[in-house]
């Protein structure tokens, strides 16, 4: 039970703050934050699910088992959809994977788009910025 504990607390310490610099590296500058918030929205609701089931099923005998299963039938479906999930182009250019990068900031943004934000990754990696972008 410890060790179960131990797992969702260093999940839920942990996942948030992945998922906010995994949303930051794929979502375009004008929608950053809008998605940002969605995961402490989408964070806060899933403890308030949470506290809804533990409510209702803890008149259940064996209710610890009803709540296990719901969290691993959660959890298999997040697997099976993080398949799908683009990869981090910064990652991609950081490890010199320029095709792939190109690919996925062309799922991610459209073909209108890609080029720019190539550019502007590669010019934060060098630390190109100007004073002017930065203030």
């Amino acid at each position: 039970m410890l060790l179960g504990r131990f797992f969702v607390g260093s999940g839920m310490g942990l996942g948030p703050p992945v998922a906010s610099l995994y949303v930051a590296e794929v979502s375009p500058a004008f929608e950053r934050g809008t998605y940002g918030s969605l995961i402490q929205i989408a964070t806060c609701l899933g403890l308030m699910g949470a506290l809804f089931v533990g409510i209702r099923a803890k008149d259940i005998v064996g209710w610890w088992r009803v709540c296990f299963w719901i969290s691993i039938i959660l959890s298999a479906v997040l697997a099976v959809l993080m398949e799908f999930c683009a990869e981090s182009p910064h990652w991609l250019l950081k490890r010199g994977r320029t095709a792939e990068t190109e690919n996925e900031f062309e799922k991610l943004l459209g073909r209108s788009h890609f080029k720019s934000a190539i550019n502007e990754l590669s010019k934060s990696d060098r630390g190109d910025e100007t004073e002017s972008q930065i203030l």
